[in-house]
């Protein structure tokens, strides 16, 4: 780990629960420290970085700010640790890499992976993130908007590949940060692995003239944890059905919400959550007051809605009341779409509109997708150990590694039905 040396004049310390203090030097403070203050950034203090985890493990309510911040250190250390051991940057490339770690979440809304479903993609947090940074204040902080817009779309030049892929790739300093940070905020440690191990092996490695983010040789076990250790979070933490069922019982609301606008009832939606909820668009100024604070503020007023579904969804939200889960097989499914009317009137019976009180969902994943040394940015690529006389030739990590060659060919789905508890009761009664 590069030595933390920010004492004295003009320099800026802030004390990080991950990661213990992030330092910033005089220079790094000039260029930084306007973005950090800025608006555009400081809101992402009133932004969740788990969204609805705060009702499955009550300690995650850290927000997307903190997280930006470690990402931007760990991306600040690996830049200079290659750079001491004799792998410099041209010109601006490396304030550009810490800018583009910093910034790399600016367009996440609240429950932002909510609102893309309810978009059905027609919003997307990488968008926002590309608007606000050419089309805000933001702009003007920036020694080169355009080099940080180029790193974050994953559009360096070949020498400088490995910057965009420190950020979304593999082996990111994105997930490095995240992981540790919600294992610890959540009070679990299924996403911890050996950080220091991990970060000690990474190195710049070249293919075909592209240079990638990779590790050496003797890395190859500190690579398996961090896979494994992002696999375990998922399916414990982000996959978690409480999780996902409060995010399936604030996109019934919006749905709601949405659809009695699109009716002519005023719910008072507002011009910009209207436009966001039909388009997917919002302008960035009105981005900027966006947060959860104003978005709960609009489901909190919903509670009194005329409207008894909208009404009954938003106080279900606050008071707990949550849609419930059952685990179900891809025959289950099956029949569940062959007996929709069924289930519908099922439903209805019991004063529950299936369109809002009935969902499915299939979080699924890979822990390592199968692929091979050609997948530009998506693999992780090893540097031949020394003794074998390959001295920089590169594989993928499969060849070495027997835990990812299992672990790539494994896809897990997970189906699961959800309704309130006397709905479940009533759908699982039907396929008995």
């Amino acid at each position: 780990m590069v030595p933390n040396r920010s004492w004295g004049e003009g320099r800026r310390l802030f004390r990080d629960p991950v990661h213990g203090f992030i330092g910033l030097e005089p220079e790094e403070t000039t260029r930084l420290l306007p973005l950090i203050d800025s608006p555009q950034f400081q809101r992402l203090r009133r932004v969740s970085h788990l969204g609805t985890s705060r009702y499955t493990y009550h300690g995650a309510e850290h927000s997307r700010f903190g997280h930006a911040m470690g990402t931007m250190w760990n991306m600040r250390n690996l830049i200079l640790r290659f750079e001491s051991g004799g792998v410099p940057l041209q010109g601006n490339a490396a304030s550009n890499g810490a800018a583009a770690a910093l910034l790399h979440d600016l367009g996440h809304g609240p429950l932002s992976h909510v609102l893309e479903e309810v978009t059905e993609g027609k919003f997307s947090h990488e968008t926002m993130t590309r608007q606000i940074i050419e089309h805000s204040g933001v702009k003007d902080l920036l020694q080169e908007p355009g080099a940080v817009l180029e790193i974050l779309s994953g559009l360096t030049s070949p020498p400088n590949r490995w910057l965009s892929e420190a950020i979304s790739g593999p082996l990111d300093v994105d997930k490095m940060d995240y992981l540790l940070r919600d294992s610890h905020y959540c009070g679990v440690e299924y996403g911890l692995f050996d950080f220091d191990r991990l970060f000690s092996v990474l190195r710049p490695v070249e293919n075909g003239g592209v240079r990638h983010l990779g590790i050496e040789f003797k890395g190859v076990q500190a690579a398996e944890g961090f896979v494994l250790s992002r696999d375990r979070m998922y399916w414990a933490v982000y996959f978690h059905k409480t999780t996902r069922g409060v995010e399936k019982l604030v996109s019934a609301i919006l749905r709601r919400a949405k659809d009695l606008q699109g009716a002519g009832t005023d719910v008072g939606l507002g011009e910009s959550l209207g436009t966001l909820l039909s388009d997917g668009e919002m302008d960035i100024e009105d981005f900027q007051e966006f947060d959860d604070t104003s978005l709960f503020a609009q489901l909190k007023a919903w509670k009194r809605s005329s409207d008894a579904i909208l009404s009954d969804l938003c106080n279900r939200f606050f008071g707990r009341r949550l849609l419930k889960a059952h685990v179900v097989s891809a025959q289950q499914v099956a029949q569940v779409l062959e007996r929709r009317d069924e289930i519908q009137q099922a439903l209805d019976g019991l004063g529950l509109d299936f369109r809002y009180y009935f969902a499915i969902d299939d979080p699924s994943m890979s822990p390592y997708e199968p692929g091979g040394l050609n997948d530009e940015g998506s693999k992780i690529v090893v540097e031949a150990e020394p003794s074998s006389g390959t001295a920089g030739q590169i594989s993928e990590i499969s060849r070495f590694s027997r835990i990812v060659r299992l672990l790539r060919e494994e896809r897990k789905t997970e189906l699961r039905v959800y309704s309130t508890a006397d709905g479940l009761r009533t759908i699982m009664d039907l396929l008995a």
